[in-house]
C-alpha cells in the first residue's frame, strides 16, 4: 500500500520513535484535535498497513498502541532521529502509558 506521507505524519512518527509506543487517544490529542476518532483510527491504521507504524491491541475492546514500523524507522532515521527499540507489544501498558502522558504533559504539546 502507498502512502503519501505528510509533514504531521512524520511528526507523529518521530514521536513515536521517542516514546515507544503511545495510544490512539494519544496521537489524536497531539496530531488530530479537531478530527473524529473514526478519521485517526482510518489514517493510523493506513500509516500501519504501508509499514510506517505498527499497531498493537490486546483485544478487540483494548485501545490500540502504535509504535515506529520498518519503514518508519528508516525514515526517522534518515532525518537524523534516533528510534527506541520497540517490543511486539507495550509491556506494562498500564506503566508506559502513564509515563508517556507525564512526558506529554511536560513537553506541552507536538513534537
Amino acid at each position: 500500500m502507498t502512502v503519501r506521507l505528510t509533514e504531521r505524519d512524520l511528526r507523529l512518527l518521530v514521536k513515536c520513535a521517542l516514546c515507544r509506543w503511545l495510544t490512539t487517544d494519544q496521537l489524536k490529542r497531539l496530531y488530530f484535535p479537531e478530527a473524529t476518532l473514526n478519521a485517526v483510527q482510518k489514517r493510523l491504521r493506513q500509516l500501519s498497513d504501508a509499514g510506517y507504524l505498527r499497531s498493537y491491541r490486546e483485544h478487540p475492546t483494548a485501545e490500540s498502541f502504535h509504535a515506529v514500523g520498518p519503514k518508519g524507522k528508516a525514515l526517522v532515521e534518515e532525518k537524523g532521529g534516533a528510534v527506541m527499540a520497540a517490543s511486539d507489544g507495550p509491556r506494562h501498558a498500564e506503566h508506559l502509558c502513564g509515563v508517556n502522558e507525564m512526558r506529554l504533559a511536560i513537553e506541552g504539546g507536538p513534537a
